[in-house]
């Protein structure tokens, strides 16, 4: 509905899955309708994106007073893996240099820090966290967090600082990916900003800006490497997370 602002013809809505957004095609160039030439198609991939992902929404408690009842610490660790799977989605359909804008309205790391965290392991080299410190000046924000623990859905006394304090029964829903990472430095997780309600008067929010580059040059001695597609940053420890 806010689309309907922009009064442009140029937009197409889509009712899909996000992280199951399936890759558009668009005839090369070498081949025009009607000239006889065999067509060529190419993706179309997008110069922006923007993954604004369901999450818990404890940040919009000043005006949603729904979530005053039904804000629990299950919701975050149920919504970590689709969220970083529309997250590397949206890497997958942009171009390189594209930018991805990734959001959520919680303050919660597993949804935020730990997602973003997820999807630049799974894109080494060719995704980087811009630092936007410089832009919207008046903005009051504060940088993102390089630790945070995860607490026990069920047990609001027990919580963990690493994946190896999870109870083997429980690491199905607790996975690695939503622990602070050992590089978090290097990834720049800093450069995420958290927007807090009493800094500004306003609603809680977390955003942050990716970059996509160019695929480092593979050696020729390896070709099958050039097309080999970034893994789901969550398939191989992060399994498909029980209802909160």
């Amino acid at each position: 509905h806010q689309m309907k602002r922009i009064n442009s013809p140029s937009l197409l809505v889509l009712n899909h899955e996000a992280e199951k957004l399936p890759m558009l095609w668009m005839r090369g160039s070498d081949a025009a309708p009607g000239d006889g030439k065999k067509s060529s198609s190419v993706p179309f991939r997008f110069d922006r994106v923007l993954a604004d992902v369901p999450c818990s929404g404890d940040g919009t408690m000043r005006k949603n007073v729904d979530v005053w009842r039904k804000w629990s610490p299950g919701q975050a660790q149920g919504l970590h893996t689709l969220q970083a799977r529309i997250l590397t989605r949206g890497v997958e359909l942009a171009e390189e240099g594209g930018i991805i804008v990734y959001s959520t309205c919680s303050m919660n790391p597993i949804e935020n820090e730990a997602v973003v965290a997820t999807v630049l392991r799974a894109f080494p080299g060719t995704l980087e966290l811009v630092d936007v410190g410089h832009e919207l000046p008046l903005l009051k924000r504060r940088p993102g967090l390089l630790t945070w623990q995860v607490r026990d859905r069920r047990d609001e006394t027990v919580w963990w600082s690493a994946f190896k304090d999870v109870p083997d029964r429980l690491r199905q829903v607790c996975p690695q990916t939503m622990f602070p990472p050992a590089n978090a430095a290097q990834l720049h997780l800093e450069r995420c900003v958290r927007v807090y309600p009493h800094l500004q008067d306003t609603g809680a929010f977390f955003i942050c800006k990716l970059r996509k580059l160019p695929k480092p040059d593979v050696p020729k001695s390896d070709p099958a490497a050039a097309d080999a597609a970034p893994a789901d940053p969550a398939a191989a420890t992060d399994p498909a997370p029980a209802d909160p």
